[in-house]
């Protein structure tokens, strides 16, 4: 069982990583005015953004007080009683204030763009994790508070045969 706990702590870092490299999906997270993409605008170093707007836990009280795009990334369920364990499922919430969740000028939905950029960079993928390929299966959005709603995504991720 730790082995394939261990599996599961490494693609979670793995899938960071991955999410991180993504120059647009950086800048939808960490500019929140409505055009994130101008090539007036710096790059965004990704590995900055960890801890403050992508968190590796449940949750974080600070999103009811900050004006942040957060992400929040996890994973949710896997069965460690199977001989191998075949699938784990992740979980990535994208929550965001309502004051930049309209794109205003472009038509679009900020949380519906982070999304985007994720399932480009993961869904159907096999090499990301160095394992299985990876799905996102659907999504769901609600309300956190006053001033925040989330998007999740809900994804499944084929892992490596690894037996307790």
């Amino acid at each position: 069982v730790s082995l394939k706990l261990q599996q599961i702590e490494n693609n979670l870092v793995n899938l960071l990583f991955k999410l991180i490299s993504s120059q647009p999906l950086c800048r939808y997270i960490y500019y929140l005015d409505n055009d994130p993409l101008s090539t007036t605008k710096q790059d965004v170093d990704g590995v900055n953004l960890i801890n403050n707007n992508i968190i590796l836990k449940p949750f974080d009280n600070t999103i009811l007080t900050e004006n942040l795009v957060k992400l929040f990334i996890n994973p949710i369920e896997g069965n460690l009683k199977r001989k191998p364990i075949d699938e784990v499922k992740f979980i990535i919430d994208i929550c965001c204030p309502h004051s930049c969740w309209i794109i205003d000028g472009q038509g679009y939905l900020r949380p519906f763009r982070i999304a985007k950029y994720i399932c480009e960079l993961l869904d159907g993928q096999n090499e990301i994790m160095g394992i299985g390929q990876i799905e996102v299966e659907y999504f769901k959005i609600f309300k956190l508070s006053e001033n925040y709603s989330c998007l999740t995504l809900f994804l499944k991720v084929n892992t490596v045969t690894i037996k307790s």
